[in-house]
């Protein structure tokens, strides 16, 4: 099922390993090596640029779902158009009426792009087929556990596989919106990306710090998100908002309180950082 372009998704990740060889000769003290890898990389990346991108429209190789999204995630689109290429990818998915045609890698890749593009709207669609391919059609079909391939096999490939387990991934980062703000979450981002047709998200995960939990319902544009986080941490807290003034935590407003300070309004969220605690917030959502 998956549309392969070896040659571009190899070379993708040829500059990923060097990408790392670079790091971790940073790390080590290694400076030359550092030079030396960060020189490669910066040679894999114009030489995939050249040979693959069309800069007229933003394809890249074939301009299938996988060739875009490897693409864009891997910083490969920056110098290509990047607004060009995530339009090709939009379009890509158009033409399957927004199911996967995608394999173990760009599946991941597929939730990180959307997430960092504010587009939950489009990943939602995507997962929530029931139809063939997708995770709604194993459902439909009574599996209990993923499959291997998108399509039913018996006793060939495994019907308890973690092949396409990065729809996990997007329950906690997109829908809760939980994320780390740094190693081992000691800083912790929590932005849930809300989407029309799901009314509420309830959720934790267990950090090294402790319990962090995110439970957010919209009725109408009224947001209501609860969420609680481990001592010995600080968080940046991302409110779906019309304004940063119709923000409430606990009831009051957030300039009345203390231990919240207000950073800035970005992408239509009121961002906040906060210490440890419970907290209750109300917002009236933009649209």
């Amino acid at each position: 099922l998956a549309e392969k372009s070896i040659p571009l998704t190899a070379s993708v990740f040829y500059h990923l390993h060097v990408a790392l060889a670079k790091e971790f000769a940073g790390i080590l003290g290694r400076h030359e090596d550092e030079r030396e890898y960060s020189l490669l990389a910066d040679d894999i990346k114009k030489a995939i640029v050249t040979k693959y991108a069309n800069p007229d429209t933003g394809r890249f190789a074939k301009g299938t779902q996988s060739d875009q999204l490897f693409v864009l995630w891997s910083g490969m689109a920056d110098d290509a158009g990047y607004e060009q290429a995530f339009a090709q990818l939009i379009s890509a998915f158009e033409q399957k009426n927004w199911h996967l045609s995608t394999g173990i890698f760009a599946t991941k890749m597929l939730f990180d792009v959307l997430r960092t593009n504010n587009r939950n709207d489009l990943a939602y669609r995507i997962a929530n087929q029931n139809d063939f391919p997708g995770w709604g059609y194993m459902i439909e079909k009574g599996a209990t556990s993923l499959w291997e391939t998108w399509a039913y096999s018996d006793n060939v490939y495994s019907q308890n596989h973690p092949m396409f387990g990065s729809v996990d991934e997007w329950f906690y980062r997109s829908l809760l919106g939980i994320n780390t703000g740094s190693p081992g979450f000691r800083k912790i981002v929590i932005k849930p990306q809300p989407v029309t047709g799901l009314t509420y998200a309830k959720g934790s995960y267990r950090s090294p710090y402790g319990l962090i939990e995110s439970n957010w319902r919209t009725s109408g544009k009224r947001f209501n998100l609860e969420v609680s986080i481990p001592v010995n941490t600080k968080a940046e807290i991302w409110i779906p908002a019309k304004d940063a003034s119709g923000v409430k935590e606990g009831g009051k407003a957030t300039g009345e309180i203390r231990e919240i300070k207000f950073l800035r309004m970005e992408e239509g969220y009121a961002v906040f950082a906060t210490g440890s605690g419970q907290y209750v917030w109300e917002s009236t959502l933009a649209k």
